[in-house]
């Protein structure tokens, strides 16, 4: 007996022609409309409307571009600019504040296995089990309840791409574990509410 998943994809490079219908397929509609000799009209056609603006009235092509009035009515984001930094901090306009909520290796709540983050890497494959993973690079926002627009109240959903061997495991990858790794990469779900 086959797997499920060849009887799934057993197809999926096929030529077979799928659409078993009297319908003429897309390649020959494309064949009886387009000639070479066809593409090439099309896209001088393309061409002369594009440029049909700037023939007729060249002086006023790009009037509406630049127009300074249209510029100035353009709405502001609400903060200051930055200037930009080497520094090793997180730098926010003034009048907002950032504070962490969530790093690597914070405990995730599991009752009565709270581990404590140790910045030598000798955490153990259960602790880092029980912590946050590493490398944040997704983020969805679910609102509760469910259906409802709440800032307030609801689900962050992260996604831990990848670890960083350096700092996961004391010796790099001399000594690498692949269970430790993965409970450095994975997905976690906190309940957030103002």
């Amino acid at each position: 007996m086959s797997s499920p998943l060849k009887l799934v994809f057993k197809k999926e490079h096929s030529d077979e022609i799928s659409n078993h219908s009297v319908n003429p397929v897309f390649s020959e509609v494309v064949s009886a409309f387009m000639s070479r000799r066809r593409f090439l009209q099309m896209g001088m056609v393309a061409g002369a409307a594009v440029s049909f603006p700037y023939l007729v009235k060249p002086e006023n092509a790009f009037a509406a571009k630049a127009n300074p009035s249209a510029l100035s009515k353009a709405v502001s984001l609400g903060f200051t600019t930055i200037p930009v930094s080497t520094a090793d901090t997180v730098t926010v306009p003034e009048g907002y504040i950032a504070r962490p909520f969530y790093r690597w290796g914070d405990a995730v709540g599991i009752k009565g296995n709270l581990p404590e983050f140790k910045f030598d890497a000798s955490n153990t494959t259960d602790e880092q089990a029980a912590q946050a993973g590493m490398h944040h690079d997704g983020m969805a926002w679910f609102s509760l309840p469910q259906g409802k627009e709440n800032p307030a109240h609801g689900l962050l959903a992260l996604n831990h791409e990848y670890i960083d061997n350096g700092m996961l495991f004391k010796d790099g990858t001399a000594n690498w574990d692949l269970d430790k790794a993965r409970k450095g990469q994975n997905a976690m779900v906190y309940q957030l509410s103002r």
